[in-house]
């Protein structure tokens, strides 16, 4: 049966395999790590990594006013319920195959989605976690790290706080120690790596593409498609306010 975990179909362009060949790895042992922990995946979020959806955007084209061959790709029912798990398993990836003794606990800074899918691999590693969330994150987000037994710490603007208090107090256990497993490449390199099989598989999924609009917040997905497809002109997108 044909594979359709992305990191299973696209393991030998990825950065984490190839540091996994130079430590004397098998191939086998790379796709049994990725199956083992995608398992691990599936037991906590439902389902795990597979191709996402690329439906027609005919409709949004005509709105507007674009005249293009528009395709709209859905990450909607991924892991985690966003992109994000796919850079985070990937990071994951690199710390299984690297030298990492997985006894530092592990660290993010996010309003929501990244906290989300930090978490959700973070228990399919059987790693600690410490998420650090603004006081105003939703408490639907909350009580999903709750669940996903994160450990949580509402972060609110101090006196002598300048900027993100959650970017603060993440940056503080970061010199305590902590392990970042973020989705910004200023502090998690490797985040790029999983995430650039989202414009591979686009690519596999879109013919003649010529044109990526990408929503960026801090970055990385824009830096991963980029990446992805070099011979692509790359838009990215984001929201003012």
């Amino acid at each position: 049966m044909k594979a359709s975990n992305p990191f299973i179909v696209y393991r030998e362009r990825l950065d984490s395999y190839a540091k996994a060949m130079r430590n004397g790895w098998s191939d086998k042992q790379f796709v049994d790590l990725v199956n083992r922990l995608d398992q691990e995946i599936c037991g906590i979020d439902g389902a795990g990594f597979s191709t996402t959806p690329v439906i027609d955007g005919t409709a949004l084209a005509v709105a507007l006013g674009l005249n293009v061959d528009l395709k709209v790709k859905v990450e909607i029912n991924s892991v985690g319920g966003s992109h994000k798990a796919r850079h985070l398993f990937g990071v994951a990836l690199h710390l299984a195959v690297g030298e990492d003794d997985g006894t530092r606990p592990l660290a993010i800074a996010s309003c929501g989605n990244a906290a989300i899918a930090a978490a959700t691999v973070a228990k399919a590693i059987d790693r600690p976690i410490e998420v650090f969330v603004p006081a105003w994150a939703e408490e639907s987000a909350l009580a999903i790290l709750q669940q996903l037994e994160a450990q949580v710490h509402v972060c609110e603007l101090g006196a002598n706080d300048s900027g993100d208090p959650c970017y603060a107090r993440f940056m503080e256990s970061m010199e305590k120690g902590a392990q970042p497993f973020g989705v910004q490449g200023t502090n998690t390199p490797s985040t790029f790596d999983g995430g650039r099989t989202l414009g591979w598989e686009l690519r596999d999924q879109v013919d003649n593409l010529d044109m990526v609009f990408v929503q960026v917040g801090g970055g990385a997905l824009g830096t991963a498609t980029a990446r992805a497809l070099p011979d692509v002109t790359i838009y990215p997108v984001q929201v003012a306010g």
